[in-house]
Parts: structure tokens; C-alpha cells; sequence
């Protein structure tokens, strides 16, 4: 991991190397882990499938609507003064 120009010290912060290794690998490795227990527990209980109530299926479009605006907000803006300009 000692790369030219790298920070390895030791202190609050971690290094590049532990960065871009152990804090992407992690989160990984723990969803490949938790995936079959959970796949085998929709499969049991509650036909499959992850039940959506009607302020569910509300909130999640209401979100997705929120969302698709402010993409298109921002391509708005990107395009009228041109992608790399502050």
C-alpha cells in the first residue's frame, strides 16, 4: 500500500490504501453474507414477498417523483450554463 505520494499515518483518519480496500470490501462481503438468511426468511413467512401498505406505496412514489425532479432540475441547470462552470 505505500504508493507514491500515499498518507500512511496513523491517526483519526484512515489510510487511502484502507480506504479503497477494508471500508468497500466490508459492506460487501456482509450483504453476500446476510442475503441467503434473508432470501430464506421472505420465502417462509408472508407468501414471499415484503408486504407494501397503501402510505407505503404513497411514500415510495412520492419519493420517486421527488427524485426524478430534481435529476431533471439539475440537468436543467448543467445544460443552460454548460457542465463545468461553478
Amino acid at each position: 500500500c505505500a504508493l507514491p505520494g500515499e498518507n500512511c499515518t496513523i491517526g483519526r483518519y484512515f489510510t487511502q490504501c484502507f480506504q479503497n480496500t477494508v471500508l468497500v470490501c466490508v459492506p460487501c462481503i456482509y450483504l453476500w453474507v446476510c442475503f441467503p438468511v434473508y432470501f430464506l426468511y421472505l420465502r417462509c413467512h408472508d407468501r414471499g414477498y415484503i408486504q407494501m401498505s397503501i402510505l407505503n406505496k404513497a411514500k415510495t412514489v412520492c419519493d420517486s417523483l421527488k427524485s426524478l425532479l430534481i435529476r431533471l432540475g439539475g440537468l436543467n441547470q448543467m445544460t443552460s450554463r454548460g457542465p463545468f462552470q461553478p
